[in-house]
């Protein structure tokens, strides 16, 4: 007897994630002891502001919004990345103040 497919979900719906950095974007199947093959697709709905590879890491390029889709057969699941600006890379995250004599 076999057990069919009834979904798939990413294990975050929305996340924010740093500009240059990497993070893996889990998948799961329902059931888990489905038989149907689970090639999963993942895309992102603007590579220029985050990128996803095959295995699920996602990278943030640039700063904005996009949405990462992973699908499989007739079953997909999305999550809305926001990318924000790094703070090591903001010259206004970190105030310095320079005195003369």
């Amino acid at each position: 007897m076999t057990t069919p497919l009834s979904g798939i979900a990413l294990e975050q719906s929305s996340l924010k994630k740093d500009e240059g950095k990497t993070q893996k974007l889990t998948s799961s199947f329902a059931p888990v002891d489905s038989d149907d093959e689970k090639d999963m697709n993942r895309s992102s709905s603007n590579p220029q502001i985050v990128s996803v590879e095959a295995d699920g890491t996602i990278k943030g390029n640039g700063y904005g919004q996009a949405v990462i889709t992973a699908s499989t057969g007739e079953f997909q699941a999305q999550c809305q990345v926001t990318v924000r600006v790094s703070e090591t890379d903001d010259p206004l995250a970190t105030p310095t103040l320079k005195l003369s004599q």
